[in-house]
C-alpha cells in the first residue's frame, strides 16, 4: 500500500511510509476477466491498477540483489478496496483484510515473462473507466522497488512459488458503479 507518492497524498498520508505497507489478499479475490466483480451491497468499491509480480521459487530473507532471481513473471490486476470498510478499519487501528479480500477482487491479466521488459522498474501503467483514463504512471514512480518489495515481503514470511505480490497504486483512484467497464494495462 501507499507506494507512489501522490496515491499516499490523495489517501491522506502525512509521510512517506520508510517501509513497505503490507496487506493479504484471500486466494478467492482473484479472477480473471471477463468474469466480472461482485460487489457487495453496502460496500463502495475502488479500483487500484498495480503491477503484479508471481513468484518462482521459494524464498526467505531474499537479498534486493537476488530479488529478480525470484521473480518468474509479471501481470496487470486492479486491487479492489471496500472503501468505506477500509477508512472504518484504519480510524480503528485494524487490518484491512475485510477491505481487501472479498471474493472478485483481485481481477489479473495474463502473466508475462519478465524476459519481455529490460525492467520491471520503468513500466507505464493506465486504467480506464468507460474508455476515459482515470490512472496513469510508471513504476518508476514507486516509492519502493520491485527488489526491495520483494525483499522486504520474504523479511515477513516465506514466499512460495506462484505467490502473488501487488506493488502498489498510483494516484487517481476511484468508485467503481454498477456497469462500468474497467480496462488496464501495462
Amino acid at each position: 500500500g501507499q507506494n507512489y507518492l501522490l496515491h499516499a497524498k490523495e489517501m491522506g498520508a502525512k509521510s512517506i511510509p520508510e517501509k513497505p505497507i503490507l496487506f493479504l489478499k484471500s486466494p478467492t479475490s482473484v479472477v480473471i476477466p471477463p468474469e466480472p466483480v461482485k460487489v457487495p451491497s453496502g460496500v463502495v468499491a475502488h479500483y487500484e491498477v498495480e503491477l503484479g509480480l508471481v513468484i518462482s521459487r521459494m524464498g526467505k530473507n531474499i537479498p534486493k540483489t537476488k530479488a529478480n532471481n525470484h521473480i518468474e513473471s509479471f501481470f496487470c490486476g486492479i486491487d479492489v478496496t471496500a472503501r468505506n470498510l477500509q477508512l472504518e478499519a484504519k480510524s480503528a487501528g485494524s487490518p484491512w483484510s475485510v477491505a481487501k479480500g472479498f471474493d472478485t477482487f483481485l481481477p489479473v491479466s495474463i502473466e508475462l515473462p519478465v524476459g519481455k521488459v529490460k525492467d520491471l522498474n520503468d513500466l507505464n501503467l493506465y486504467l480506464k473507466v468507460d474508455g476515459e483514463i482515470r490512472q496513469q504512471d510508471s513504476t518508476k514512480n514507486m516509492i519502493h522497488s520491485v527488489e526491495n518489495l520483494v525483499s522486504y515481503v520474504s523479511s515477513v514470511m516465506t514466499l512460495q512459488p506462484g505467490d502473488l505480490i501487488l506493488t502498489g497504486t498510483p494516484a487517481g483512484v476511484g468508485e467503481i458503479v454498477a456497469g462500468n467497464v474497467i480496462e488496464a494495462g501495462i
